[in-house]
């Protein structure tokens, strides 16, 4: 108790600290520890690797475009580790990133039946930023980055996070980016200040009686600062015939709640293919603001792959293990 009011203290004092890293925490909705990193290695059973590519505005040139790869395990018994990389290019502006993240869990309450638990987590994270300045031939452009020759730059920054986990439900709290820019390509008088990334998540899932059918609703609240807050609203549903094949599809809708009823912002569909411990699926999201209408939207293809490596945590109820042995999605579930 006393090691975890000193971890409440210490994320509390870092909220006046800012950052954000959106295009990397958004795949919360298939990885949670991209979001919060007290999730990971959550699935004590399994090695899990992600794999994520996506392009943006289909038809532009020189269009957006990510590349992600990601594995997290769990040292036993509460100790999680994992690690991503990334590469992401838009236009003429490229940057790479490693980030190292690792949780820690204790047990709260355990009996045949029931079980929760409560984790921390830590990560930090490493960028380089580059601009390429080979299309600048005009001498009279007038920017600060370029007038002084930074032309790339390398910071680093640091997440926090915490998960309470009751049987299959759970509610987490992550701050991402505690730090204050690092990154000397920004770090003039003309860039705004960077600001904090305050993100709430709840869900859990539950399966059909006697069908090998499963859903898991969670929601997500995200805030940038007390401003810029959004809602997410995601429904995972996954469906095992009598077969080496599984099929899964996401749902998940994005709305403003900045002003009065605010507004919508985006709508997005992954229908998706599990063949043993290898699952696969294709992101197709429509935007719903104007620049994202005009721009067109967006593919994501979305891997995933586990390798059970141990048994499940001999801490884990009775009752819970046996559920486990019948529920055929359990290394794909975050918890």
């Amino acid at each position: 108790m006393y090691k975890a009011t000193l971890f409440l203290l210490i994320l509390f004092m870092s909220f006046n600290i800012n950052g954000q890293n959106e295009f990397v925490h958004k795949l919360y909705r298939y990885q949670s520890s991209l979001l919060n990193p007290a999730t990971v290695g959550a699935n004590r059973e399994y090695l899990k690797f992600h794999g994520y590519v996506y392009k943006q505005w289909i038809g532009t040139p020189n269009s957006p475009t990510t590349q992600i790869l990601s594995g997290e395990f769990s040292l036993y018994p509460n100790l999680g580790l994992g690690t991503y990389i990334f590469n992401d290019k838009n236009g003429n502006y490229k940057r790479v990133g490693v980030q190292q993240s690792c949780s820690y869990e204790i047990m709260l309450h355990k009996s045949k039946r029931h079980v929760c638990t409560l984790a921390f987590g830590l990560s930090l994270n490493v960028e380089q930023h580059s601009i390429n300045t080979d299309f600048l031939n005009n001498e009279q452009i007038l920017d600060p980055v370029f007038n002084n020759n930074d032309i790339n730059g390398v910071g680093f920054n640091s997440n926090t996070g915490l998960l309470l986990r009751y049987d299959e439900h759970y509610i987490g709290f992550s701050a991402l980016n505690l730090l204050p820019q690092t990154n000397k390509l920004y770090r003039t008088d003309d860039e705004p200040p960077l600001t904090i990334n305050f993100n709430f998540l709840i869900g859990t899932s539950y399966k059909l009686k006697d069908r090998d059918v499963y859903f898991e609703p969670f929601f997500r609240f995200h805030a940038i600062d007390k401003k810029n807050k959004q809602i997410d609203v995601n429904f995972k549903h996954y469906w095992y015939p009598p077969s080496d094949f599984a099929f899964w599809w996401l749902a998940s809708y994005r709305h403003s709640a900045d002003n009065n009823f605010g507004k919508m912002l985006g709508l997005s569909i992954t229908p998706g293919v599990i063949y043993k411990n290898l699952s696969v699926g294709i992101e197709y999201q429509l935007g719903l603001t104007k620049a994202q209408v005009d721009y067109g939207s967006y593919y994501q293809l979305v891997i995933s792959y586990g390798i059970k490596v141990k048994k499940p945590h001999k801490r884990i109820p009775c009752s819970i293990m046996r559920r486990n042995k019948r529920h055929r999605l359990y290394k794909y579930l975050a918890y």
